[in-house]
């Protein structure tokens, strides 16, 4: 069984522990994959002052005996980092009171939240192009609240919350635009709950807010030609390319296409 035993004699750290014995140590494992176990690693460790996992007098990962254990718990690691997806219907639009606007603040002031934002030329007070960050001062909260909610259907907007533990993980919207006849929308999640299964979930509650509440012909939403993950998430839930210009993808779904695609939900 080759594969359970190497050496890399030629490392300037071999064998990087103290006390080992350069004859049978192993280096198939340079680093130990069950470090991210903390304490159900099986192995001999010690936490520093500052909590920090020390290895440095554990050896099993460097012996041949140990392999076969070692890559049984591979598996706790998977577990361990693999995401998970939000359960069924644990999603639902919250309407932001005036006083819940601290979470909006801090979506816009929050960089890797706003990073899709930055680097555009916009003359608005507030706006950091470095960052793509958008200050909101408490002391315009009040009219952005009366502007934004309780004007169905010309706009529409919406905290997402998950319905479990009331958490607030983003926010949607949409507005009428009378020059094209359709309704603009936007999404955003808030950074620590991205890549974790909520974009298309929140994205079907907004659809269905828009064409079954409140009956709009169309929504329409644009972004870069370069952001594909966002233009597989649009697609997924039946938006459709409607034109390219300028670095720019424009997607369009009808309330007709989106009821008819999802008519076992009726």
């Amino acid at each position: 069984m080759a594969y359970d035993f190497f050496q890399n004699k030629d490392c300037e750290y071999f064998p990087c522990h103290e006390n080992a014995d350069p004859k049978t140590f192993s280096c198939i494992f340079c680093y130990c994959p069950l470090y991210a176990l903390g304490e159900n690693c099986g192995g001999n460790f010690a936490y520093t002052e500052n909590g920090i996992k020390d290895c440095s007098n554990c050896l099993r990962p460097h012996k041949r005996e140990c392999f076969g254990d070692i890559t049984k718990k591979v598996g706790d690691v998977i577990k361990l980092v693999q995401r998970t997806k939000p359960a069924k219907n644990d999603l639902h639009l919250y309407i932001p009171r005036l006083e819940d606007l601290w979470f909006y603040q801090k979506m816009m002031s929050d960089p890797k939240t706003m990073s899709y934002n930055a680097g555009y030329s916009l003359d608005f007070a507030g706006y950091h192009q470095d960052t793509g960050c958008i200050d909101y001062p408490d002391e315009v909260l009040p009219e952005w609240h009366s502007h934004w909610v309780g004007n169905e259907p010309d706009r529409f907007y919406a905290y997402i919350q998950r319905t479990s533990d009331g958490v607030w993980i983003g926010d949607v919207n949409f507005h009428y635009n009378p020059e094209n006849d359709w309704w603009d929308m936007g999404i955003v999640l808030y950074a620590p709950y991205r890549g974790k299964g909520y974009a298309v979930p929140s994205l079907k509650l907004l659809l269905d807010h828009a064409f079954r509440v409140c009956g709009i012909n169309r929504l329409h939403n644009d972004f870069e030609t370069t952001r594909d993950t966002a233009w597989a998430i649009h697609r997924k839930v039946g938006f459709q390319e409607l034109t390219r210009n300028d670095g720019m993808l424009h997607l369009i779904l009808t309330k007709e296409d989106y009821l008819a695609q999802n008519a076992h939900q009726m």
